[in-house]
This record gives structure tokens, sequence and C-alpha cells, in this order.
């Protein structure tokens, strides 16, 4: 028996009970990274963030504080900051896309996902405009930081060339 037999043989059962749970620990964590752990370190690496109006600073807590310094985008700092940007994306926006579409051909055609009627759209049509989004960000993403790493080598050539 293939695996996608095997789960259209098993019968649908959703459990609700997580998402309200999910959901409250996933907005606790954002209140505690942006509004208490981003403003200290922050204000540890920059002094100028206590300085900053606190309308700025809201929009400083929020992953453009090196457009706000006035920094090069070809600081090794910068670079970097667009590397991890780009891997964290990479994992938990691209990396997903297979495993759940994996799991929806798993389940498609079963008589539970069948009784859903219209509604079992839901599934394809938004998922897929998100991750037709999502590729095209990782694009724009990638091509960024690209652009970024010739920026950070273009300097050193020229230094290589003024002294020879």
């Amino acid at each position: 028996m293939s695996i996608q037999e095997r789960y259209r043989a098993q019968e649908l059962q959703y459990d609700p009970s997580y998402l309200l749970a999910g959901g409250v620990a996933s907005f606790l964590l954002n209140i505690l990274l942006f509004r208490f752990v981003s403003p200290s370190v922050s204000a540890c690496l920059s002094p100028a963030y206590t300085r900053l109006p606190r309308h700025v600073r809201a929009e400083w807590d929020d992953r453009w504080y090196f457009d706000k310094l006035e920094y090069s985008r070809s600081r090794p700092l910068v670079v970097l900051n667009g590397f991890l940007m780009v891997a964290t994306f990479f994992l938990f926006r691209m990396c997903a896309m297979p495993v759940y579409w994996f799991q929806v051909w798993q389940v498609a055609g079963s008589e539970a996902v069948t009784r859903l009627g219209h509604i079992r759209a839901i599934m394809f049509v938004p998922t897929f405009v998100l991750d037709v989004l999502n590729t095209f960000w990782f694009y724009k993403m990638c091509r960024g930081f690209i652009k970024a790493i010739r920026t950070l080598k273009t300097p050193l050539k020229d230094m290589e060339r003024k002294t020879v």
C-alpha cells in the first residue's frame, strides 16, 4: 500500500485545540522580542537609539535600523544581516512549501477532504498565492544579497590596485 493510499484510508481529523495556545504563544513571543529584547540590544549597540523619538524607535525595532544609521550596504555587518535574513527566510518559508504540498497531496482526494466541498479550495488558492509571493520575495532578497556581496568585494579590489 502506497503512502498516499494509507493516508486516504485514514479519517482526516482536525484538532483545533492547539490554535489558541499557538496563537497566544506567537503573539507573546513577538511582543517579547520587538518590545523588550530589540530595544535593549539596540541601545547597547548604538547609543544613537536612545536619542531617537519614540515613533522612530518603534520603526527601528521592526529588521531597518541599518538604513536609519545610514550604514553603507557594503559594510560586513550589513552583509551578515542580509545573509541571516536570506537564510532564515529560506529555512522557514521556502523549505515549508514542499512539505506543505506533500501533505496536501497525501490527503487530496480522501473522503474527508471531499466532504469539505468548496471550502477545500482554502488548501490550494491562498497557499498558492502566498507561495508565489514568497518565491518572488526570496528572489528579490537573493538578488539584493548578491549585490551586497559584490559591493563588499569591490573595495577590496580597489585597495589591491592602489597597493600595487
